[in-house]
């Protein structure tokens, strides 16, 4: 029987915190995820169920290309249980095109790893209104849904790119923010062109996707690429490779986080920066409604 994670956790309220009926939920200050992600989760049903409870151990890691060993272990992932799920907060800046000018942004994921689930928010405030994005992936199918002003939401894609899209993105959150999710069988790995590098690639329900990542001497990662990713383009839609930029990372309790990352498209003419975020916030294992843990002071990984 598959077993559903309730975003909701120990009684606590999904409702966000605010003052007064024009209290923004979206602010960089809210104590709580909003209402739309709560109910955009709890709609989506994201599977959960029997996951390795033990930590994991040298043994696990033995197998693994040497460079995928170096960047778990600098990410702390020995001796600790593997994650089931991962929930982040990240505020910045956002654009549509590169004439368009940046927007600032509020946005927050959840992601489980019984099975590649993902729900990402994002509400950025251009033209005097705000407008809201959310691209879900559940059971394999890939959705984005946007709306203005918080009505009508209406989906902008779905379809078989739309399904690759959304799985490459959890590919690569799950590669920066919590790596142990990808140990088990639906991940392959392989050393990449350059020994501070590797491949990652998993599949779900018969879809396979891979990203490159770029490791610095520490075994930290510094870039993570894909060319299975697919832009809007004005001749239409098109796989072109995608990239995320770590700014650089920290260590918290233990395990090494990292600080923001920027998001671009290779496009033909010259690449594209598009995103701009900070990870505001970081909690793994965490099924509930409340936000997840502000970073605290911590011991800065700088090269």
């Amino acid at each position: 029987m598959a077993v559903y994670l309730e975003f909701e956790e120990h009684g606590a309220s999904p409702e966000p915190v605010g003052t007064g009926d024009g209290a923004d939920p979206w602010g960089r200050g809210a104590g709580r995820p909003p209402r739309c992600f709560v109910r955009a989760v709890r709609a989506a049903g994201m599977p959960g169920g029997p996951f390795a409870a033990g930590p994991v151990t040298g043994a696990d890691l033995a197998p693994l290309p040497p460079p995928v060993q170096r960047y778990l272990r600098f990410m702390g992932v020995p001796g600790r249980p593997r994650d089931r799920s991962l929930r982040a907060h990240m505020v910045g800046r956002f654009r549509r095109r590169a004439d368009r000018p940046w927007m600032p942004c509020d946005a927050w994921l959840f992601a489980t790893a019984a099975e590649p689930a993902r729900v990402f928010g994002m509400r950025r405030r251009g033209a005097g209104a705000w407008t809201t994005r959310r691209d879900v992936y559940v059971r394999s199918r890939g959705r984005t849904y946007g709306d203005v002003l918080g009505v009508l939401p209406v989906v902008r894609d779905a379809g078989p790119k739309a399904d690759t899209n959304q799985l490459v993105r959890w590919l690569c959150d799950a590669v920066l923010l919590a790596p142990s999710m990808l140990l088990g069988p639906a991940t392959t790995w392989a050393t990449g062109p350059d020994p501070a590098s590797f491949e990652v690639a998993v599949t779900d329900r018969g879809r396979t996707v891979s990203a490159q990542v770029l490791l610095d001497a520490r075994g930290a990662a510094q870039e993570v690429w894909t060319d299975d990713r697919h832009a809007d383009l004005p001749g239409g839609v098109e796989r072109v490779r995608w990239h995320m930029q770590v700014d650089g990372w920290v260590e918290v309790d233990g395990r090494s986080r990292m600080t923001g990352a920027s998001t671009t498209w290779d496009l033909l003419c010259e690449p594209f920066r598009y995103g701009e975020l900070t990870l505001a916030a970081l909690e793994q294992n965490a099924a509930g409604s409340r936000p997840p843990s502000p970073v605290p002071r911590r011991r800065d990984l700088r090269p």
